[in-house]
């Protein structure tokens, strides 16, 4: 049987319970689990990832015009480990990652949203709806 390569990446993020049980708890017969953290320094996350032996790569997250660095390495990683599906979470994480990974040629690639409902409260002109 051949495993689905998935890849996380995330942003931002010193410690996370439910990484950790994605971790601990994905099915390892079916899935090859991986991590891209996008961070300052080390975190409990990556410690614990490392602990796990599941595979996990930092890159140094900066601000402004010095996000197209940590866009190329994520790019490179994606065409160097080719995973089948890839799962973002957070600002930086999804900004980067989910274009990185079109970039790569990743058909599969997952968005989760943690911002609620901020834009729909301080900035509703912005907000739009379609007619889908």
């Amino acid at each position: 049987m051949v495993k689905t390569k998935l890849t996380y990446i995330v942003s931002d993020i010193d410690k996370a319970l439910a990484f950790e049980w994605v971790a601990l708890h994905l099915n390892n017969t079916q899935f090859e689990l991986s991590f891209i953290l996008l961070n300052r320094g080390s975190s409990i996350l990556e410690d614990f990832l490392i602990n796990q032996a599941v595979p996990v790569k930092r890159i140094y997250l900066s601000s402004g015009w010095k996000l197209l660095f940590p866009f190329v390495q994520i790019w490179w990683a994606l065409l160097k480990s080719r995973p089948d599906i890839i799962h973002t979470h957070l600002r930086y994480a999804s900004l980067l990652g989910i274009t990185a990974g079109f970039f790569a040629g990743i058909r599969t690639r997952i968005h989760t949203r943690h911002n609620s409902s901020f834009h729909n409260i301080y900035h509703l002109h912005a907000v739009t709806t379609s007619g889908c």
